[in-house]
């Protein structure tokens, strides 16, 4: 499920960012996580499942129960992205390519 530029910038999007990274989140229905991004010194970390986690929960305070999707898009080569889909699907997450 990509979504274009003005799809993504619409009133339900959301943006949490720390100083490990940032990543942004709709809750339109259904929910999508899209653009995690972690800085490289931080990487391997935690942060990223630390950002899921806090996008996660605020998902499920709104209400909603059912599957969160999220977009698999391995950024400056970090990661494979057969490794991505599955560290996301094990947090439980429905990967859209």
């Amino acid at each position: 499920m990509e979504k274009s530029n003005d799809e993504l910038c619409s009133e339900n999007e959301n943006f949490i960012q720390t100083k490990f990274g940032y990543c942004f989140y709709s809750l339109e229905n259904p929910p999508f996580i899209y653009n995690l991004y972690i800085h490289p010194k931080y990487r391997g970390q935690g942060h990223s499942k630390w950002l899921l986690n806090l996008i996660i929960h605020e998902i499920r305070e709104k209400g909603y129960t059912e599957e969160i999707h999220i977009q698999a898009e391995p950024k400056d080569n970090s990661i494979s992205l057969t490794d991505l889909k599955k560290y996301y699907e094990r947090m439980g997450l429905v990967v859209d390519e």
